[in-house]
């Protein structure tokens, strides 16, 4: 009796045991989830990079996807693995000996996959940064330039960035937009939607397609990949979004901007907040999936004027990467 009572006794503590530390792996891989989902993107050798988008952090699903591999390639080197496919390793020789400055991301269709070609040497070292950059491109790619719809002046600004030297009225656009969800007051809010409109009105042409294009889709993606990779780490997500900034500072006119452009980028984060007070989550995908501005979407929810509503919509046809060149062809599907 003693005996069959030892025995059962060993097996209630042991069975304990067991379920306390299997609880323990639930809690930890629960947590892991919810802070991170870097899980995303594999890594794999030669800086190759696959993404998954997130269906948890990206809800509608409106991807046009090539073929049945539903994943995006991204490669910093031109290192292309032996076994695939002619089409992708000469666009990636072609693309990464190319000397222009401004050829350092292309996007497209190669071998019936989503590829994206990014060419920075200096971050060769930073492989957090290259996860935040790949969740990033991956969602151009995937959820807006083969998604739904994307806007024709965003193939209007290519040039620009050769007449623009300078970014600081960033600065300022910045400024006005922060005062639209600090002050809250009926008439505050009128004059600062006011304020806001006439400031983006009163510059260049150049000026204003390069804010409001930037704001329509780099805002969108920032907040997914911030997502993917940082889950809830403010902290790290803008030590490694602050290195990309870094990475150009030649002189000090590159240092400027670098920070006006990661001031905003930063705003994404604010600003999705601020939408999310009154619609879900689900709503303000669903309608930048469908073409339309975060930043309208703000604006319109402060009972501002809308800046780029009347922008023509159209879809962009699947088509090879446009291996060094500027200017990227589009045409309807």
């Amino acid at each position: 009796m003693k005996y069959l009572m030892s025995m059962l006794t060993m097996f209630i503590v042991g069975f304990c045991i067991f379920f306390y530390i299997d609880e323990i792996r639930v809690k930890e891989r629960v947590s892991n989830n919810s802070e991170s989902a870097s899980h995303n993107t594999l890594t794999t050798p030669k800086n190759h990079y696959i993404h998954y988008i997130n269906p948890n952090v990206w809800l509608p699903k409106n991807i046009r996807w090539p073929s049945d591999e539903k994943r995006i390639h991204v490669y910093f080197n031109k290192d292309i693995a032996s076994n695939e496919c002619e089409e992708l390793k000469k666009n990636a020789l072609t693309f990464f000996s190319q000397k222009d400055e401004y050829g350092q991301l292309d996007l497209g269709v190669s071998c019936n996959k989503f590829i994206v070609l990014f060419n920075e040497k200096k971050f060769q070292n930073l492989p957090k940064l290259k996860e935040l950059i790949t969740a990033h491109e991956a969602f151009h790619i995937a959820t807006q330039f083969y998604g739904h719809s994307m806007v024709v002046q965003m193939f209007d600004i290519g040039d620009s960035y050769q007449s623009v030297k300078s970014f600081y009225y960033l600065l300022g656009f910045i400024s006005l937009l922060k005062k639209t969800y600090l002050n809250n007051t009926p008439d505050d809010q009128t004059k600062n939607c006011d304020s806001l409109i006439q400031y983006v009105n009163e510059l260049s042409e150049h000026q204003r397609n390069i804010l409001l294009t930037r704001a329509m889709y780099e805002w969108p993606a920032e907040y997914y990949a911030k997502q993917v990779v940082f889950g809830k780490n403010d902290k790290e997500y803008i030590s490694t979004r602050n290195e990309i900034g870094k990475s150009y500072e030649t002189n000090i006119a590159d240092k400027n901007n670098g920070i006006y452009w990661d001031k905003f980028y930063f705003m994404s984060y604010p600003i999705i907040k601020e939408v999310e007070k009154s619609i879900s989550t689900l709503e303000w995908q669903t309608r930048v999936a469908r073409g339309e501005s975060i930043l309208d979407i703000y604006l319109k929810q402060k009972n501002c004027t809308p800046l780029t509503d009347k922008w023509v919509q159209i879809y962009v046809k699947v088509k090879p990467l446009a291996v060094a060149n500027k200017n990227t062809v589009i045409s309807p599907l």
